[in-house]
Protein backbone atom coordinates (compact mmCIF):
# COMPACT_ATOMS: atom_id res chain seq x y z
CA UNK A 1 0.00 0.00 0.00
CA UNK A 2 2.66 2.05 1.07
CA UNK A 3 4.53 2.01 -2.67
CA UNK A 4 0.98 2.33 -3.98
CA UNK A 5 0.56 5.95 -2.34
CA UNK A 6 4.26 7.21 -3.46
CA UNK A 7 3.30 6.17 -7.30
CA UNK A 8 0.29 8.29 -6.74
CA UNK A 9 1.78 11.48 -5.32
CA UNK A 10 4.62 11.15 -8.21
CA UNK A 11 1.71 10.44 -11.07
CA UNK A 12 3.50 6.94 -12.51
CA UNK A 13 2.87 3.25 -12.62
CA UNK A 14 4.76 1.29 -9.36
CA UNK A 15 5.09 -2.03 -11.50
CA UNK A 16 7.48 -4.28 -10.22
CA UNK A 17 9.53 -6.07 -12.64
CA UNK A 18 12.43 -9.04 -12.40
CA UNK A 19 15.31 -9.39 -14.14
CA UNK A 20 17.42 -12.25 -15.36
CA UNK A 21 18.22 -13.27 -11.57
CA UNK A 22 14.84 -12.46 -10.03
CA UNK A 23 16.52 -8.85 -9.15
CA UNK A 24 14.07 -5.81 -9.75
CA UNK A 25 16.53 -4.39 -11.94
CA UNK A 26 19.02 -5.76 -14.69
CA UNK A 27 19.46 -7.55 -17.53
CA UNK A 28 16.28 -9.27 -19.20
CA UNK A 29 15.59 -13.00 -19.12
CA UNK A 30 16.41 -14.20 -22.98
CA UNK A 31 13.92 -16.32 -24.04
CA UNK A 32 13.35 -17.46 -27.94
CA UNK A 33 10.33 -16.54 -29.82
CA UNK A 34 9.05 -19.01 -32.43
CA UNK A 35 7.45 -17.49 -35.44
CA UNK A 36 5.91 -18.37 -38.73
CA UNK A 37 3.74 -16.18 -40.82
CA UNK A 38 0.69 -17.87 -43.02
CA UNK A 39 -1.12 -16.80 -46.14
CA UNK A 40 -3.22 -13.37 -45.62
CA UNK A 41 -6.50 -13.55 -45.18
CA UNK A 42 -8.98 -10.86 -47.28
CA UNK A 43 -11.75 -9.66 -45.31
CA UNK A 44 -14.18 -7.18 -46.89
CA UNK A 45 -14.68 -4.00 -45.31
CA UNK A 46 -18.64 -3.87 -44.01
CA UNK A 47 -19.78 -1.08 -41.54
CA UNK A 48 -22.54 -3.51 -40.38
CA UNK A 49 -20.95 -6.97 -40.43
CA UNK A 50 -23.44 -9.65 -39.55
CA UNK A 51 -22.88 -12.27 -37.21
CA UNK A 52 -22.66 -15.34 -40.08
CA UNK A 53 -19.77 -13.13 -41.75
CA UNK A 54 -17.70 -13.02 -38.93
CA UNK A 55 -18.31 -16.32 -37.93
CA UNK A 56 -17.57 -17.37 -41.44
CA UNK A 57 -14.45 -15.28 -41.32
CA UNK A 58 -13.10 -16.29 -37.54
CA UNK A 59 -13.33 -20.11 -38.89
CA UNK A 60 -11.13 -19.48 -41.65
CA UNK A 61 -8.59 -17.59 -39.40
CA UNK A 62 -8.89 -21.11 -36.92
CA UNK A 63 -8.39 -22.95 -39.91
CA UNK A 64 -4.84 -20.61 -40.77
CA UNK A 65 -3.69 -21.59 -37.76
CA UNK A 66 -4.17 -25.36 -37.74
CA UNK A 67 -2.89 -25.24 -40.87
CA UNK A 68 0.27 -23.55 -40.43
CA UNK A 69 1.11 -25.41 -37.19
CA UNK A 70 0.85 -27.95 -38.17
CA UNK A 71 2.88 -27.61 -41.11
CA UNK A 72 5.98 -26.25 -38.59
CA UNK A 73 5.19 -27.91 -35.55
CA UNK A 74 8.08 -30.60 -36.57
CA UNK A 75 10.71 -27.83 -37.06
CA UNK A 76 10.08 -26.06 -34.14
CA UNK A 77 10.65 -29.48 -31.73
CA UNK A 78 6.84 -29.71 -31.21
CA UNK A 79 5.70 -33.22 -33.59
CA UNK A 80 3.86 -34.54 -30.58
CA UNK A 81 2.32 -31.49 -29.56
CA UNK A 82 -1.69 -30.74 -30.39
CA UNK A 83 -3.06 -27.45 -31.38
CA UNK A 84 -6.47 -26.76 -28.99
CA UNK A 85 -8.59 -24.10 -29.27
CA UNK A 86 -10.34 -23.20 -26.05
Amino acid sequence: PRLLDVARCRFYAAIRSHGRWGWPVGPPRRVAVCTALGAPIECPRVDRPSKQLVDEYHAKLLDGYTLLFEQHKAAFGWGQKELKFV
